[in-house]
């Protein structure tokens, strides 16, 4: 980043009008680049912000929360949102503080929808307490959002989470011995489906850094039994340090039956026209979902 740019950045903070700037983006979407990045604020500093209808207190050092506060467009939910239904049930593996899950349930309150859950699984303490504190900023959603202070794995296991400290969103569990800040406990959505008895699962949003392929192995019967709708969020490098792929990934949800697509500029494209772009970059999000026709 050029010098000049932290120079405005640290003043655009220290002044506190960062606010202004995120909510001018929508109309002039280069106002961005002035919205301070997370490096800019000191470890402890706060912010109450309200977004799509739901108030968030974010910590605005770290990586992931910086984004909730910064109003960055999330597909994710408002994909999830054509799932939601009278008596479904969503599953958020991954919650972190709470934007997917939130989100989606002020979605169905203001849609009047009845009985519907969604499952935020949340395995880091820390971060399990942020989430819950943002639910009871959000009364009006208690009835729709389970937090679970649970990893999903393949297995029940007792296992240590690698923890980044500016960036609650890239902890890492790990199968490593010695390795950890953490430990966390961890079950299969097979067995968790099984003992709180769901039924109609709809939809799952998967973001675990690289866990993704064990999340998948102890979802097996659950996803043959529901084919739910799955946005999942593909890491080639930290995949295959759990034995997997993005192309092991990708076969299994062809063998299902699912169509692929690959979150690029802002939408979903088909997969058959984006095998270039995902051979060339890091990290994507993939949506899974079954032909309309089905």
């Amino acid at each position: 980043m050029k010098k000049h740019v932290k120079i405005i950045h640290r003043l655009v903070a220290y002044l506190g009008i960062e606010g202004f700037f995120v909510a001018a983006k929508k109309y002039l979407p280069w106002l961005i680049k002035f919205i301070p990045l997370h490096t800019a604020y000191k470890k402890a500093a706060h912010r109450l912000v309200k977004r799509d209808g739901v108030f968030f207190n974010v910590l605005l050092s770290d990586y992931m929360q910086w984004y909730v506060f910064a109003d960055i467009e999330d597909l994710s939910w408002r994909k999830a949102t054509q799932y939601v239904a009278n008596n479904s049930i969503i599953i958020d593996v991954g919650a972190n503080c709470g934007a997917f899950a939130l989100k989606l349930a002020q979605y169905a309150h203001k849609s009047q929808i009845s009985n519907f859950k969604i499952y935020a699984f949340e395995p880091n303490p820390l971060v399990f307490e942020q989430l819950t504190d943002n639910l009871q900023l959000n009364p009006n959603l208690q009835a729709y959002v389970y937090p679970v202070n649970l990893g999903l794995g393949d297995k029940d296991a007792t296992l240590n989470m690698i923890i980044s400290a500016d960036n609650t969103g890239g902890g890492a569990i790990t199968t490593a011995e010695g390795l950890g800040e953490v430990q966390i406990s961890v079950t299969s959505l097979d067995k968790f489906a099984g003992t709180e008895n769901l039924t109609d699962v709809k939809f799952i949003k998967i973001d675990v850094e690289g866990f993704e392929s064990l999340v998948l192995a102890g979802a097996e019967n659950s996803l043959k039994k529901w084919l739910p709708g799955i946005h999942i969020e593909i890491t080639d490098e930290w995949l295959q340090k759990h034995g997997s792929s993005q192309n092991a990934i990708i076969d299994y949800f062809t063998k299902l039956g699912y169509e692929l697509y690959v979150e690029k500029n802002d939408k979903f494209v088909p997969i058959v026209n984006a095998y270039n772009y995902i051979s060339n970059i890091f990290q994507y999000n993939l949506l899974a979902v079954l032909p309309k026709n089905s």
